[in-house]
């Protein structure tokens, strides 16, 4: 499918039958909200995008014969395959619960638009790698999250990428974040820090009915019944196998668990279960 001009899309790559389930529900929510604005998914995926009933001449599908390993290669190259004035990358794992009418206004002044972390990236293998000539480690300087961002298309965004992608395949890490923060740091580009409400990660006082309005709901781990429930009905829609999607979604919450201990957990499972018909409302996955 041939990618048309378009002042301003969104973009997702979703490799994999979990990511692209994940990459429907999110586009599902943006068409909830805007039915003209441009979206482009890159997946190495086939499905019949015709059964999928949000779906309209304004979204397009570009299918790669790539593994899953080489994902990332497309994300830090982004600005390649999406052919507009002004590109959201969203992480599959979201929803998006208001207009990005903001965000396109900020790309008059700013060439990218990242998450700026309040706090160092402790991760092993992210924040105890060098960077910068190996003078740094990543956990000793400012940190931006790659999960939501924002680009205008100009020669200081397309060499900004350009370093990015070097850098990832340089590093030869599975995480694009390291690169991320090197190429911005090197890089010309004008950066305009983005608050929380534009990547959420949610805690525990969220789904206790924490008053937060966040515009991009990035769930990651914290994969609830509900949203378990809206995957699978998409995977089933398109034909895809919703026993693999089952049992990845079973080790993404393993992962959650061991993060945030069991008794942790167990309160978190509790709120998915009392809140499930006040989580749809608020994730506007009610109708």
């Amino acid at each position: 499918m041939k990618s048309l001009a378009s002042k301003n899309a969104i973009c997702y790559v979703g490799f994999g039958d979990l990511y692209l389930a994940q990459a429907l529900l999110s586009i599902k929510s943006i068409r909830k909200l805007d039915k003209d604005i441009k979206i482009l998914i890159i997946t190495n995926i086939e499905f019949d995008y015709k059964k999928i009933e949000f779906w309209n001449n304004k979204t397009e599908v570009k299918f790669v014969k790539e593994s899953m390993t080489k994902n990332r290669n497309y994300k830090t190259n982004i600005n390649k395959y999406i052919n507009a004035d002004k590109v959201a990358y969203i992480d599959s794992d979201t929803i998006v619960l208001s207009k990005l009418d903001l965000a396109w206004g900020f790309l008059d002044y700013f060439d990218v638009c990242f998450k700026f972390n309040p706090f160092r990236q402790k991760k092993p293998g992210k924040g105890n790698v060098y960077i910068l000539d190996k003078k740094y480690r990543v956990d000793q300087l400012p940190h931006f999250n790659g999960g939501v961002f924002f680009f205008r298309k100009s020669k200081r965004s397309n060499d900004f990428f350009e370093m990015w992608n070097d850098g990832f395949k340089n590093h030869n890490s599975q995480y694009d974040q390291i690169s991320l923060n090197e190429a911005l740091f090197r890089s010309n580009v004008r950066i305009l820090p983005l608050t929380s409400e534009w990547n959420f990660f949610p805690d525990l006082n969220y789904y206790k009915g924490g008053k937060r309005n966040p515009i991009i709901f990035h769930y990651t781990n914290r994969i609830s019944y509900v949203l378990e429930n809206e995957l699978l009905s998409i995977a089933k829609l398109i034909e895809i196998n919703t026993l693999s999607i089952k049992e990845k979604i079973s080790k993404r919450r393993k992962e959650r668990r061991l993060k945030i201990g069991r008794l942790e957990w167990l309160k978190l499972c509790i709120l998915w279960v009392i809140n499930y018909k006040y989580e749809k409302r608020k994730l506007n996955l009610d109708n």
